[in-house]
């Protein structure tokens, strides 16, 4: 099973999809941490390596 199956079925024995999802916090941007965060349809991403928020393609 790939890592986005995995995390699609653990989300789903919770009840949940991936676009239930508001915010994503990402601890630091590398790639093997973050590579999975574009699944996630509707959320805000929120880094703490630069105090940032992104809204998909906006810096906010």
């Amino acid at each position: 099973m790939q890592d986005k199956d995995l995390l699609k079925e653990t989300l789903k024995k919770e009840g949940l999809t991936t676009n239930d999802i508001n915010y994503v916090f990402l601890s630091h941007c590398h790639p093997d941490h973050i590579l999975l965060a574009g699944i996630f349809e509707k959320a805000e991403f929120v880094t703490f390596d630069a105090n940032l928020i992104y809204n998909k393609d906006l810096m906010i």
